[in-house]
């Protein structure tokens, strides 16, 4: 969210063509930066979790590293699920705030915990049977 509100502040602060000269320096940048950092990670058989201990944070690095993932991985299924119950509320004319809304809002969100909980075994299944060398 503050991606998209930090380039819609730029946009309307300096317009839209003034905008595309630090965003493709930007892209550019991390693009570069993130290749470079993949790799001497994949070289080294590395993680990025463990690529920032080894670069001088330490295990104290490698565990702010862990918690801020966690931390970001539970703000943002709640988010996804809203966006998404939101979505399906609106489209059957249904208010949000209603019981109904809160229902959706339920479904979404035990079904996307049903997904996430057998995801890796339905991926680890799918890439077996459909892999060309199998």
């Amino acid at each position: 969210m503050f991606f998209f509100s930090s380039g819609a502040q730029m946009g309307f602060l300096v317009g839209f063509p003034r905008m595309l000269g630090p965003l493709t320096y930007f892209f550019i940048g991390s693009t570069i930066t993130g290749a470079l950092t993949m790799r001497i990670a994949s070289r080294e058989g590395l993680s990025q979790n463990v690529l920032t201990r080894r670069l001088g944070f330490g295990s104290r690095g490698l565990s702010g590293d862990l918690v801020h993932l966690r931390g970001q991985l539970h703000l943002l299924l709640p988010l996804r699920g809203q966006i998404v119950s939101h979505a399906i509320a609106n489209y059957f004319h249904i208010p949000i705030n209603s019981p109904a809304g809160i229902a959706i809002f339920a479904v979404v969100g035990l079904l996307t915990l049903g997904l996430v909980w057998r995801g890796m075994h339905a991926m680890s299944f799918l890439q077996t049977w459909a892999s060309p060398f199998s």
